[in-house]
């Protein structure tokens, strides 16, 4: 067999052998023969649901284990790893040269982004990255196959989810299309949870239904001669056309959703088509006067356009040929004891045509008007039951049909010697079976007569006769039934009969409760068939159809909730039953205290009961849930398979394995251990669910006066969002009060603080202490509260750098007021805020009180800084050094304004910095720089009003050129080099800049 879409795996390439085992190592784990035994336990995919396609990967090389002889089956899949997947799969080798921003040409997955880039199923986002270490939805993994399988899209079908509002608008048609080939659908509880991350077990089940499916939709190509196509048992689909170009070809078991097309070049050879069903046009352009064979056979139309000769199509059994169009001359036949329709409607289209119609009955045959000189010839009992003439056609009968001539001129005769007719023997059987209803695992009779060819019982056939069985399936729990006291099993079973004057009798048990087509063949007799459908037996036990998550996080509520189906003694659901209910509890663990939280109830409604809020409290392995029910029949109670319950997503809060934070929970989870490592390894969205909380305050701060945070958390360029407290408390931020350790590498976006009558509030924390350091801090948001308030901080007297807030609306407070930090007693250096800064005394735009040192930081804002007295765009009130420095910005007060600080108490306190925003004060004390106090050195202001405090520059040119700016280290100028730099400056364009700045 030769498709025309040829498959080639990846690995049957020479070239990037090496890159690619490495790639594969990576994602999916390479491992020895030792590390491949397995446990007593047997491996972790052992009882899972895709048990057997995650076998047939291993078994085929299309997956292999992690070196620990595991599988983790429910482990989410990454971007680049369901790429590798898919890519070797399928068959993907040539690669792409686009590029993406978060790819580099030396990382393990960039062949592969590129080899999925090029067979056009992967295209990026709109911000020009892939993310290929972000866990695949799926959303997305849908809209991936359809691209790869090119279907029709199908958004209606999306609508059949209970949560089909949250399917976005761009994978609607993708999931509709994939759910009508049902290569994907809802989970028990009728959701399809598109955002839902894709484990390894979803990602091998449906690449291979969609590799069945790809395959499926190729053309096929027969060009071997006596080739067997189709399964022996069962029916294979075809998505495509069907060529057949070789003699003695046979196709069995067959549903060809194309065309079926007989090529000429089969010549005179023979094709035999067994339970095939074409939904396309056969179309038969070769074959000889003994070749092409129907049995049991559907066409929806045969088209024969042979270019020389006759083709002969005989039709067996149960054959159905809806239409028939005749090109080229041809003999349709019925054999002899056929029960199918046959061919039921013909027309005849062309020139110098013979067509034979040979013990068959044809509904209705029509002559085109282009039919000219031909022959109609009806043999042995043809029939033609309407008979449409708009040609020139000629019928003749023939053979025992008394030689009639029908609508057309000439004669037939038929002739032939005679001879001692062979003996009769036993031609066929018949089954007898109906029973008014059929309960699985209960005996129902089957009869069994033997007739001869001409309808008579045979009853000579008597004795031990042979009973081959096959048609059946297995049950759920594996069995399948018993015929004549025999187990059945596999995919045919035979059993021993006694037959006496032609019948016998014996007792068929099926175990599964769903439609069965059993087919029963007597020995040297024939074949027969019927169809039924078992009932479920009565009521016997539970079982789980969805497992509770293995692995969850203490007090949130499971993203697999269990879902329990009552079933019978063979495991057949019993979908009538609406009774009852069904309880869950936690089995007594020797090792650890868990308990539930939710609904422990869940009513039985269409045979299933479906929990939908569990959560367990409690940390530890061994959960165990135990399941049972108030119908009184069953009386075991039902165990779901151990749970794990972490209070992080992993690590064990080392420095070198830190806790892992995935979610709020988990962040809040920080305050049971204060004192170790923490790294944030996913964005959080903290509005999303805070449910865990009784607090009406919204979030908790971690660390307190008493019990501080005292570890390290390191935010690993994570995002955390929508922080939200509305408590009046002091220490209020993310953290509440901070004493030794770190914090990095984190933003908080949309972070909204609340604290009216309180202290020390900031989006981060109240209160950093001495010995901690914040660095690549950002946040955005509103905070307000009394005293000591700071966008990021509300007191610090550790270090904090390279670190910054954004207001969205505003930071206010009562006294010592800050856009970055309300109060510092420490070290602030490449740090600046862009805010609406409001407050009463000692406010600025970026520290309201300074106690500690500021150096190369600023404020730059559309915003203002307002407030009574002791107001600065940068600094409130200073007793430290300010140095290179500036601030930008509107800043408004009733006495002691500065546009740089309020007020400076510190004999050396202003550095090589400027000012350049407008200063605007009702009474007295204001400064372009500084509004009240001395010590500026080799310090800049542009706007008014002058106070004498510091160098007044006159012009906005002035401020744009470097020579204004004595002895200040630009780069670029007076040989300055980037090692020695702070300033840079786009002459004549801008004011000076700080050369960190992003």
């Amino acid at each position: 067999m030769k498709r025309s879409k040829k498959i080639v795996p990846l690995w049957s390439s020479g070239k990037g052998i090496l890159f690619l085992f490495m790639a594969i190592c990576l994602v999916i784990g390479c491992f020895t023969q030792e590390s491949q035994a397995q446990s007593m336990e047997g491996p972790d995919y052992a009882q899972h649901w895709a048990k057997e396609t995650i076998v047939h990967w291993l078994e085929q090389g299309l997956a292999n284990g992690y070196p620990d002889g595991s599988f983790k089956p429910d482990q989410p899949i990454t971007r680049a790893e369901w790429m590798v997947f898919t890519n070797r799969v399928f068959g993907f080798e040539t690669g792409s040269t686009g590029s993406f921003s978060d790819v580099k040409d030396g990382d393990w997955y960039a062949e592969e982004i590129g080899r999925a880039v090029a067979a056009g199923y992967i295209q990026g986002y709109e911000d020009n990255t892939v993310r290929p270490l972000k866990e695949v939805s799926r959303q997305e993994t849908a809209v991936m196959i359809h691209r790869i399988l090119e279907l029709e899209t199908r958004p209606e079908q999306a609508g059949t989810y209970v949560d089909e509002k949250n399917i976005a608008e761009w994978s609607r048609g993708a999931i509709g299309a994939l759910t009508t080939k049902q290569l994907m659908g809802g989970y028990p509880d009728g959701r399809f949870r598109p955002e839902r991350e894709l484990t390894r077990a979803e990602a091998v089940v449906l690449l291979d239904q969609a590799k069945t499916t790809w395959e499926a939709s190729q053309d096929i190509k027969l060009d071997d001669d006596g080739e067997t196509f189709g399964p022996e048992r069962g029916t294979e689909r075809i998505g495509g056309d069907v060529i057949v170009s070789a003699q003695d070809t046979t196709l069995q078991n067959l549903i060809v959703e194309g065309d079926l097309i007989i090529d000429k070049s089969v010549g005179e050879g023979d094709v035999d088509l067994q339970n095939v069903k074409v939904q396309g046009t056969m179309q038969l352009h070769g074959g000889g006067s003994d070749s092409i064979r129907l049995k049991d056979s559907t066409v929806r139309l045969l088209v024969i356009d042979k270019e020389d000769g006759t083709v002969r199509v005989v039709a067996i059994g149960e054959t159905a040929i809806s239409e028939t169009e005749v090109y080229s001359s041809a003999n349709l036949e019925a054999a002899e004891g056929m029960t199918g329709d046959g061919f039921q409607y013909v027309t005849m289209d062309g020139g110098h045509l013979e067509l034979r119609v040979v013990r068959a009955v044809i509904e209705q045959l029509q002559a085109t008007e282009n039919v000219k000189d031909s022959y109609l010839y009806l043999v042995e009992n043809g029939e033609i039951i309407e008979l449409v003439n708009n040609g020139e056609l000629q019928v003749i009968t023939m053979g025992n049909n008394d030689d009639r001539d029908r609508g057309g001129s000439g004669s037939g005769s038929g002739s032939g010697s005679g001879s001692k007719p062979a003996p009769i023997e036993a031609d066929y059987m018949e089954l007898t079976t109906d029973p008014e209803t059929v309960v699985a695992g209960e005996d129902i009779s089957v009869e069994f007569a033997v007739y001869r060819s001409d309808g008579t019982l045979d009853t000579a056939f008597d004795g031990e006769k042979e009973v081959t069985v096959s048609g059946y399936t297995s049950a759920p729990d594996g069995t399948v039934g018993t015929f004549a006291g025999t187990t059945l099993s596999g995919a045919s079973v035979t059993a021993t009969l006694v037959f006496h004057d032609g019948r016998a009798s014996g007792n068929l048990s099926l175990h599964h409760a769903a439609e069965q087509t059993i087919q029963l063949e007597v020995s040297g007799v024939g074949v027969d068939t019927f169809t039924m459908t078992p009932e479920p037996a009565a009521v016997d036990r539970l079982i789980l159809v969805q497992e509770p998550s293995t692995l969850v996080t203490e007090n949130v509520v499971f993203d697999d909730q269990p879902i329990i189906q009552v079933v019978d003694e063979y495991g057949n659901p019993l979908t009538s039953l609406n009774t009852g209910t069904v309880q869950v509890e936690v089995q007594d663990s020797d090792t650890t205290e868990f308990s539930l939280k939710g609904n422990v109830t869940a009513a039985i409604e269409d045979g299933m009961a479906a929990f939908d809020d569990l959560a367990l409290l409690g940390e530890g392995t061994g959960a165990i849930l135990r399941f049972t029910t108030d119908i009184t029949e069953v009386t075991t109670p039902l165990l779901s398979r151990p749970i794990e319950v972490r209070v992080f997503a992993g690590g064990d809060g080392s420095s070198e394995a830190p806790f892992l934070i995935e979610s709020p929970v988990h962040l809040a989870n920080m305050s049971k251990d204060l004192t170790a490592h923490y790294k944030l390894n996913a964005d959080i969205k903290l509005s999303k669910d805070l449910s865990f909380y009784e607090d009406a305050g919204g979030w908790v701060p971690i660390g307190t006066t008493t019990e501080p945070f005292q570890g390290i958390f390191d935010g690993n360029g994570h995002t955390i969002s929508d922080l939200r407290i509305s408590r009046n408390a002091d220490h209020q931020g993310l953290f509440g009060y901070v004493n030794d350790g770190e914090i990095k590498n984190i933003h908080l976006e949309n972070a909204e603080v609340w604290s009216d009558a309180s202290d020390n509030a900031g989006a981060l924390a109240g209160t950093i202490s001495t010995g901690v350091t914040v660095s690549n801090v950002s946040a955005s948001g509103t905070v307000v509260g009394n005293g000591l308030i700071g966008g990021l901080i509300g007191s610090t007297s550790g270090t904090v750098i390279r670190s910054h807030f954004v207001s969205t609306d505003k930071v206010q407070g009562n006294q010592y007021v800050g856009g970055l930090v309300g109060v510092s007693n420490g070290d602030i250096s490449e740090s600046y805020a862009d805010v609406n800064v409001m407050g009463w005394n000692s406010v600025g735009g970026l520290v309201g009180y300074n106690l500690g040192s500021v150096s190369r930081s600023y404020v730059s804002s559309s915003g203002t800084v307002e407030g009574d007295a002791r107001i600065g765009g940068l600094i409130g009130h200073n007793f430290e050094e300010v140095s290179q420095s500036f601030a930008n910005i509107s800043v408004k007060g009733r006495t002691v304004v500065g546009g740089l600080v309020g007020y400076n108490d510190e004999v050396n306190g202003v550095v090589e910095s400027y000012a350049a925003g407008v200063v605007t004060a009702s009474e007295s004390l204001a400064g372009g720089l500084v509004g009240g106090g001395e010590a500026v050195i080799n310090s800049y202001y542009y706007q008014e009003p002058e106070n004498g405090i510091g160098t007044k520059v006159e012009t906005e040119a002035a401020m744009k050129n470097h020579k204004t700016y004595t002895d200040w280290k630009f780069l670029g100028y007076d040989e300055v080099t980037i090692d020695d730099a702070v300033w840079e400056i786009d002459e004549g364009v801008s004011f000076p800049t700080l050369i960190w700045r992003d």
